[in-house]
């Protein structure tokens, strides 16, 4: 996770990787005590284009992104009111610098959208977005990436 000290477990063989889970898992009770949600389904990607890019950047406008965000450098101007407890101001992403929690795919910012970042400010737009507005955000997200990490 970009931003912390989580590494990236790419290497590890995917049965390593499954115990892994298992072996965090067994850390809360809760794993055992309550159902998983349902999991998010993430309809066929739309082919991106200038209009949807555009879409997108209407939608930003429309759901004040830019208000945390600023025009995605991460210092919008109600980025002070994002405090963790009684402490310093959270740290909003910069989109420019590609490093998103989730991953910088297409795919990853749909579901960063439609779920939020638990433990973050991120807020989910399940309710808000459709999922084609979903991918039109996800593609104007995308198109302020540095042209190095989109590849």
């Amino acid at each position: 996770m970009h931003g912390t000290v989580m590494l990236p477990w790419r290497g590890l063989p995917e049965p390593e990787r499954w115990g892994l889970v298992d072996r965090v898992k067994a850390f809360s009770v809760r794993f055992d005590q309550e159902q998983p949600a349902a999991p998010v389904v993430v309809p066929t990607e739309p082919p991106v284009s200038d209009a949807l890019v555009a879409e997108g950047g209407q939608l930003w406008q429309h759901q004040h992104c830019g208000a945390c965000h600023g025009t995605g450098k991460g210092r919008g101007p109600e980025m002070s009111l994002f405090r963790k407890d009684a402490g310093p101001a959270a740290r909003l992403r910069d989109l420019g610098r590609g490093e998103f929690l989730r991953g910088m795919s297409a795919r990853d910012i749909y579901l960063t959208l439609r779920t939020g970042l638990d433990g973050t400010s991120m807020r989910s737009y399940a309710q808000a977005l459709s999922p084609d507005d979903t991918w039109a955000l996800a593609a104007f997200v995308r198109s302020l990436l540095p042209a190095s990490a989109v590849q």
